[in-house]
């Protein structure tokens, strides 16, 4: 009787270590549709998170719809707890200073960026989708307001620095 108390004690130990390992880590991507209509010459893009130990798949889009997409290649990332929290805090808890206004300092493709920031610092961008040439053209890879992109990364990093 101890012993099979012992094994269960391990496997339910070993099955909580793992879970809490899952729990620490978030999938995210960027997905895209047409902008505005279909057969546009440009996407709409916006960011996905999934925390791997759910389901459930959060979108988050300051500008435009955030469903009915499919997911934009070279946008996959993986992260921590950390990661996470800072994503959530650019695309949807911090709009004063980390969403660009629309069309004066860029558009969906330099918001989607900015969340995808904290995964990797940069090395995932929205290059694939449709208009990105023209966007980051105009407004640059994170949009025109430098100071206004310093400080959503100032108060999503919790002032630590994370650039």
């Amino acid at each position: 009787m101890k012993k099979i108390l012992f094994i269960f004690i391990v496997v339910f130990a070993a099955l909580c270590v793992s879970n809490a390992n899952a729990a620490s880590y978030s999938f995210v991507w960027a997905e895209k549709k047409p902008a505005f209509i279909d057969n546009s010459p440009a996407d709409h893009t916006y960011t996905a998170i999934s925390r791997a130990y759910t389901n459930k798949v959060y979108r988050y889009s300051y500008h435009g719809v955030n469903y009915g997409g499919s997911y934009l290649s070279g946008t996959f990332g993986i992260t921590d707890n950390t990661g996470d929290t800072r994503i959530r805090c650019i695309a949807c808890y911090n709009p004063y200073w980390c969403k660009v206004k629309y069309l004066k300092e860029g558009v969906c493709h330099q918001d989607t960026n900015r969340a995808l920031y904290p995964v990797g610092l940069g090395r995932l961008t929205v290059d694939n989708a449709r208009g990105y040439s023209w966007s980051k053209r105009k407004y640059d890879t994170y949009g025109l307001n430098a100071y206004k992109w310093y400080k959503c990364r100032q108060n999503c990093w919790f002032g630590e620095s994370g650039w």
